[in-house]
């Protein structure tokens, strides 16, 4: 089963390039070279994070895999539910990836404090030059290795780093279109069975990536980020 996470992860980074995605930050008028981002919902997970920070950028540090130079939004911080509310970005035409990172805050309800040097990533694309509204964004373990996989190779569509990720998990299964952003998705843990959309095989992949992550230093979600964090280095 952990060969199959170790795997899981090694395909991810097939596609590995180099090079990201450049944008300018956030301003407070829209100018026609310009383009508004709506994120409606934001939804981080290891279990549910609360009270993790929120930053948002285009480009991540090629030594840690961390989001430099963030946008310049307002403080935004995960509820009880792991989530945060709808917000706008306003950003120059030209920026085609975003990545969303959540660190800190404590690991479910009354759970482990989560190191603020820890942190777990999420990633869209905006294809075009049009505003956007983007339902929801999806924090989680799969999502980062995924991140991860997007930055290193801007090339490749998302839909594709996706669902040939989870192919290579799944041998000997068709996999078609592949959604990390999905709404089905609740972030439950193992504990309460996700049964909507790609929900349960998001919450697989998220179960299993942890239990790969078990001899990687730290406790909880500080070694999952770890784990996760220690293929973005290789």
């Amino acid at each position: 089963m952990e060969l199959r996470i170790v795997c899981l992860c090694i395909a991810l980074w097939m596609f590995a390039g180099c090079g990201a995605s450049t944008g300018t930050g956030l301003d407070t008028v829209v100018t026609s070279s310009q383009k508004v981002i709506t994120i409606s919902e934001v939804l981080a997970v290891d279990d549910k994070i609360i009270g993790g920070s929120l930053i948002v950028g285009t480009s991540l540090d090629s030594v840690t895999g961390k989001i430099v130079s963030p946008i310049d939004i307002q403080s935004l911080n995960t509820d009880s539910s792991g989530k945060v509310g709808s917000f706008r970005l306003n950003l120059d035409t030209s920026v085609d990836t975003l990545f969303f990172q959540v660190s800190g805050g404590t690991n479910g309800t009354n759970g482990d404090t989560i190191s603020s040097s820890s942190s777990f990533l999420g990633v869209i694309e905006l294809e075009g030059t049009s505003n956007v509204t983007k339902t929801r964004v999806n924090i989680n373990p799969l999502s980062t290795l995924i991140a991860y996989t997007k930055f290193k190779s801007p090339q490749i569509k998302l839909s594709n780093i996706s669902s040939q990720a989870v192919s290579k998990f799944f041998q000997s299964t068709a996999v078609g279109s592949i959604d990390i952003n999905s709404v089905s998705y609740l972030g439950n843990s193992s504990s309460s069975a996700e049964s909507n959309g790609d929900g349960p095989l998001f919450q697989l992949l998220n179960e299993m990536i942890k239990l790969a992550a078990k001899d990687a230093a730290g406790s909880g979600a500080n070694q999952i980020a770890n784990f996760t964090s220690s293929f973005y280095a290789s």
